[in-house]
C-alpha cells in the first residue's frame, strides 16, 4: 500500500478544453465568468428563471487544471522559481519561502518578509539552503561521535581539519578560499580573528592596535625550528635567518679543486653567480687551494628548486 495520497498523473482536462481564469474581473467579460478573487459571481446561483445564468463548463475546466497542475508539479518532486510578477502581485516572499536557483543548482530560502529580491541577482534577504555555495554555518549535535581526518567530531561545534595559522605551498598564483597568501602584509586583526589568535604578532605587529602581520615566505627556505636543540642556538621562532657559505667537507671527493677566487664576505648571497664570486663584492679577494675534505674551503650553494606559492591558513 502506498504511503502517499492519490498521485494524479496529469493536471485535469489537460487535453480538454478551458478558459483562462483571470484574478479579478475584466472589462468586456462574461458576467458568468469564474475569477480566482470572486470565484464563481451571484448570477451563477440564481435560477436560471429569476434571470440566473449558468456556470461554464469551461471556467471549471480551467480552475481544475489550474489547481491541478501545481499539485501534479509538487507530486513530482519540483520546485519553484522566483517570478518576478507573481512576487510582486502579492506583495514579495515570506520567510522560510524556498525557491529554486534559474540554473537548477542551489536552493534559496528567505530570511525576511514581504522579500521581493531576485535570488538569482540579488541575494540580500536570502541564503543558500541546499546546493552549490551553501556554507555549514553552524552544527547539529550528531547521536555517535565520529573522526574527520582524525578530529574528532560530535557535531557540537565546528570544525576544520586544517587549523588557522598552518602553512602550505600551492601549485597556482592565487590563494584559494580560506588561505591568504604568506606574504607579510598587514591584515585586519578583527576580519583574521582566528590566525590572530594563532600567531599574534609573532612575524610583526601591523600598526599595533588594528592590524598585524602575515609572514613572509615570499623567495624564502623554510627551516625547522631549534627548539632547545642546540643545532640553531639561539635562533628566535618566526625570525629571518640570513644566508651563510658552508664548507666542503665530502671525503671521498677529488684530492683538491683547482685555484680559484674566493672571498671573506661577498654580500649579496642568492644572487644569479656564473663562474667566479663577481669581483664588485669582493672585500678581500684571494687565490686559494684546499683538499675537498678541508672545513676551510668553503663554497656557496643553493638546491634545485621549484618555485610555488605559500599560503597560510586563516
Amino acid at each position: 500500500m502506498s504511503k502517499n495520497p492519490v498521485l494524479i498523473p496529469r493536471p485535469f482536462a489537460v487535453n480538454g478544453s478551458k478558459n483562462s481564469i483571470h484574478d479579478t474581473r475584466q472589462v468586456g467579460q462574461d458576467p458568468e465568468d469564474a475569477t480566482w478573487s470572486d470565484g464563481f459571481p451571484n448570477v451563477t446561483m440564481q435560477p436560471v428563471e429569476s434571470g440566473g445564468l449558468p456556470p461554464k463548463g469551461m471556467d471549471f475546466n480551467g480552475i481544475f487544471n489550474a489547481l491541478s497542475d501545481t499539485t501534479v508539479h509538487l507530486q513530482k518532486g519540483g520546485l519553484f522559481y522566483f517570478d518576478k510578477d507573481y512576487s510582486d502581485s502579492f506583495g514579495g516572499y515570506q520567510t522560510g519561502a524556498i525557491l529554486i536557483s534559474d540554473d537548477n543548482t542551489k536552493l534559496f530560502i528567505s530570511t525576511s518578509d514581504n522579500n521581493t529580491n531576485n535570488p538569482n541577482q540579488n541575494t540580500k534577504g536570502w541564503t543558500i539552503l541546499a546546493g552549490a555555495g551553501v556554507n555549514a554555518d553552524t552544527a547539529t549535535k550528531l547521536q555517535a561521535t565520529c573522526k574527520i581526518n582524525g578530529v574528532e567530531f560530535d557535531g557540537s561545534t565546528d570544525i576544520n581539519a586544517t587549523p588557522a595559522g598552518a602553512v602550505q605551498f600551492f601549485a597556482m598564483s592565487t590563494a584559494p578560499v580560506g588561505w591568504v597568501k604568506a606574504n607579510g602584509a598587514a591584515v585586519s586583526r578583527a576580519l583574521y580573528a582566528n590566525l590572530f589568535a594563532a600567531i599574534g604578532t609573532t612575524f610583526g605587529a601591523g600598526d599595533g592596535e588594528n592590524t598585524f602581520n602575515l609572514p613572509d615566505l615570499r623567495g624564502e627556505f623554510l627551516r625547522g625550528w631549534d627548539d632547545g636543540r642546540g643545532i640553531d642556538s639561539g635562533r628566535t621562532f618566526g625570525k629571518w635567518q640570513t644566508g651563510t657559505p658552508i664548507s666542503h667537507d665530502d671525503p671521498v671527493a677529488p684530492d683538491t679543486f683547482d685555484v680559484v677566487t674566493m672571498t671573506y664576505s661577498a654580500r649579496k648571497f642568492g644572487d644569479e653567480w656564473v663562474g667566479d664570486i663577481p669581483t664588485g663584492f669582493y672585500s678581500s679577494p684571494y687565490a686559494y687551494q684546499k683538499p675537498a675534505y678541508s672545513r676551510n674551503f668553503f663554497t656557496m650553494t643553493r638546491p634545485r628548486n621549484i618555485a610555488l606559492l605559500a599560503c597560510i591558513k586563516i
